[in-house]
């Protein structure tokens, strides 16, 4: 029939290639936040702090240094709001150039904001105490904003771009950046005494559930790529969405 797209066989292939990975990343997401929920259920119940974190927060408080406590406020930074949002839109549309496509900034946006949002009603229902807050003052350290904002963003640029760029060694220095970052921000808060581990730990959760379930969808986006041969008007909005 005249206009009917003939999908073939190694197309097919890269399509079920595209949905197994976007299936994955998918379980990957509800594995995150059934640790996350976990955390919250355990931190509200407790109301306190948990072994492990004491433990933790111990050892960093025995080898504080001026020096190093200045230094992890530079790496703290890098997680912070201020600079992840606009850092990742400004990463996002020059990707959207590279690719000639809309996709990426929009996906940035959309991995961003959910997990953000979330945080911070979660810092002023659960009210957990951060190692060094007053008695006087209200806690708002579960979950830690600067592990969710780092993870939810620069692993996600960092795959965007291992999609563009043909090298492999420029791929992996930019999967390499992304996971320094989210490490040292998460080392340098628990070393400063801004957040407990369980803090760290489900904002990375919570996060990178949001991380999975946007990498499962760039993965969707491929798919439909491969299968949108067509010349009507919605498979030329769709190519520009896709690039």
């Amino acid at each position: 029939m005249a206009g009917t797209a003939v999908v073939t066989a190694p197309t097919r292939t890269s399509i079920r290639i595209h949905v197994r990975r976007a299936a994955v990343l998918l379980a990957g997401a509800v594995a995150c936040v059934a640790m996350f929920v976990v955390l919250l259920v355990t931190v509200s119940d407790e109301h306190g702090i948990l072994a492990v974190d004491r433990h933790v927060e111990d050892f960093f408080g025995d080898h504080r240094g001026t020096w190093l406590y200045h230094l992890c406020a530079v790496f703290t930074r890098l997680s912070a709001y201020e600079v992840v949002l606009p850092f990742g839109i400004a990463a996002g549309l020059w990707l959207c150039w590279r690719r000639q496509a809309a996709w990426p900034v929009l996906f940035v946006l959309a991995s961003f904001f959910p997990p953000a949002l979330i945080t911070g009603v979660l810092k002023y229902t659960v009210h957990r105490h951060e190692p060094f807050d007053l008695p006087t003052e209200p806690g708002r350290a579960f979950p830690s904003g600067h592990a969710v904002m780092a993870i939810a963003v620069y692993p996600l640029l960092a795959a965007i771009l291992a999609m563009t760029v043909s090298s492999r060694r420029q791929a992996r220095a930019a999967w390499m950046a992304a996971i320094a970052i989210c490490a040292l921000s998460a080392l340098s808060m628990l070393y400063r005494g801004s957040h407990w581990l369980t803090d760290e730990v489900a904002g990375f959760a919570l996060g990178g559930a949001s991380l999975l379930v946007v990498l499962a969808l760039v993965e969707g986006v491929r798919a439909i790529g491969d299968a949108r041969p067509g010349r009507g008007t919605a498979a030329v909005v769709l190519r520009r969405l896709l690039g």
